[in-house]
């Protein structure tokens, strides 16, 4: 998901999680990143996104 304005990402967030291994077969992890000013807040985690945390 790109966006160039401010966006609720939980719509997006649902049908994602579910390609990670459920209606899919993209098992190798995932990660997500926000801009936040001058930076950038990076999440990586090598389980697929279908396995809860």
């Amino acid at each position: 998901m790109n966006c160039n304005v401010p966006t609720d990402i939980c719509f997006s967030f649902e049908g994602f999680c579910a390609r990670g291994g459920k209606t899919d077969e993209h098992k190798d992890g995932w990660g997500i990143a926000f801009f936040e000013g001058l930076g950038c807040r990076l999440f990586i985690d090598p389980k697929p996104s279908i396995e809860p945390i």
